[in-house]
């Protein structure tokens, strides 16, 4: 039987056990049986390589982090260390004591300048600054900075130091 023969007859709903005699059944059922078998082993396969470097990154991670690795660092100031509550926050903004964050002082504007760098403007300023509000894919996949050696947080609403210890100039 033609090829042709045996695709109508599989199209055609009225298939019966006599129009099928020319197929060996346990050849056909060997087949599908190995054809799930490598489907069902393919599946898992990816499944644990994937897992296997979801664990490895984590793993890594912790050992970075108990070995103090950390390339940023969080800091904290007394209330009456003015110098210190200034590096907190980006110029334009002020350290509030009590929410625990920075917070725009008025008459500023404060966004990410398409130099990947969070600034606060002026009225005047916010004119002439171009805002980026739409990074790509990856909104924070740049590191936002306040100044120099110092990295704005945006869930943290805070500055964080360079860690000195990896800081390199």
């Amino acid at each position: 039987m033609a090829a042709k023969d045996y695709i109508s007859l599989r199209l055609n709903s009225e298939i019966h056990e006599e129009d099928c005699d020319y197929v060996d059944r346990e050849v056909e059922e060997t087949r599908l049986a190995r054809r799930r078998w490598i489907t069902i082993v393919t599946i898992a396969a990816v499944f644990l390589v994937s897992a296997v470097i979801l664990l490895i990154s984590v793993v890594h991670d912790v050992q970075a982090r108990n070995r103090g690795d950390l390339e940023w660092e969080e800091f904290s100031c007394q209330q009456n260390d003015l110098d210190c509550l200034a590096l907190l926050c980006p110029d334009g903004m002020s350290w509030d004591m009590v929410a625990g964050k920075c917070k725009e002082v008025t008459g500023y504007t404060c966004c990410t300048a398409c130099t990947q760098e969070y600034k606060c403007f002026t009225a005047e300023e916010a004119q002439i600054v171009k805002c980026c509000y739409a990074e790509g894919v990856v909104p924070s996949a740049y590191k936002q900075v306040c100044r120099q050696g110092y990295l704005w947080v945006q869930w943290k609403k805070k500055c964080l130091r360079k860690n000195k210890e990896n800081f390199k100039m």
